[in-house]
């Protein structure tokens, strides 16, 4: 199965998200959008796990992940993978924050100890909004409206570390949850 492990925005901060995004849903067809209730912030990306992998892995997690406060996070701007000139990918920034980079960081030495090698791309937690589809070039006047996006776009609670399942279907991934570690003692 294909894993991975993310943070689910609150519901507030996803409908502010959709908000900013639909116009460009709208101007720029050539994208294949995230449907809105798969958006997440991934932390992350295993890929291909056997199903006893997955069940180790979720539980490390439940016992090395020690609730504290739920982490404050701010989604802010819109950007694009490679570059916002001619993106393939749209993205949301998150804020980086010390919690935050904490949190991947003992992510990253959990999964080390499971014998998973450390993530080897600098951490830049984002949203994926949209891909852009197969065959299609990046639109020239993208950049302009990602730089225009509000530099604020909605603030959340990251209250738990989501372990996530994926399967590829032709209309999109289906995510399904596999374990939830709250990160909220309060």
């Amino acid at each position: 199965m294909r894993v991975f492990i993310g943070i689910r925005p609150e519901r507030e901060a996803l409908t502010r998200l959709e908000e900013e995004a639909s116009p460009l849903r709208r101007d720029f067809p050539q994208f294949k959008w995230v449907d809105p209730g798969n958006r997440h912030l991934t932390l992350r990306f295993l890929g291909e796990m056997s199903t006893a992998d997955a069940e180790k892995l979720c539980s490390r997690l439940k016992s090395s992940l020690p609730p504290s406060t739920a982490i404050p996070l701010e989604i802010y701007g819109l950007g694009g993978f490679p570059n916002p000139s001619s993106p393939r990918v749209i993205w949301a920034g998150i804020r980086n924050s010390p919690a935050l980079t904490n949190l991947f960081n003992h992510l990253e030495e959990i999964l080390e100890s499971l014998g998973i090698p450390r993530e080897t791309r600098r951490f830049h937690p984002h949203i994926t909004l949209a891909r852009i589809r197969r065959g299609q070039p990046a639109p020239r006047r993208i950049a302009a409206r990602l730089r225009s996006a509000s530099d604020q776009i909605a603030a959340f609670r990251a209250k738990a570390v989501t372990v996530f399942k994926s399967v590829l279907l032709p209309e999109g991934p289906r995510y399904s949850i596999l374990e939830e570690i709250s990160l909220d003692a309060t």
